[in-house]
């Protein structure tokens, strides 16, 4: 005669339990599955590599892009990097974000969305930014 296993010593990750209604006994449920999670949005091509939240604009970069995102998860791209990997950094003054990815910066005017990459011959490039 085989015993039937009651109890498991395996992890149960997003499950819920309930308890089976109506019922004379306390102990009676099964497992459900939780919701979990849901895609809002897929925006661009390679590796995210960043994100900046200015109050009311968000933005991302991922591979060469970086796009503003809005609340019903659409996207528009602002503008391309030269580079498609590796961590960017994001600041923001009054007037305009600027994003860095290492070897290159570049400015994104909030007003009129005009994106154009660091040409000044003192600017060197850099991994961090800060207004």
């Amino acid at each position: 005669m085989r015993r039937t296993i009651r109890a498991t010593i395996a992890r149960d990750i997003n499950w819920m339990y309930r308890r089976i209604e109506p019922t004379d006994q306390n102990s009676l449920v099964y497992r459900e599955q939780c919701p979990g999670l849901v895609l809002w949005a897929a925006i661009g091509t390679g590796e995210f590599r960043g994100a900046w939240s200015t109050g009311k604009r968000a933005f991302v970069c991922f591979g060469p892009g970086v796009y503003e995102v809005f609340s019903g998860g659409t996207y528009t791209q602002r503008g391309t990097l030269n580079t498609s990997a590796g961590p960017v950094e994001f600041a923001q003054g009054l007037f305009q974000l600027v994003v860095v990815d290492g070897p290159s910066g570049y400015v994104l005017t909030l007003a009129s969305n005009a994106f154009a990459q660091i040409t000044d011959p003192d600017f060197y490039g850099s991994n961090r930014v800060a207004v």
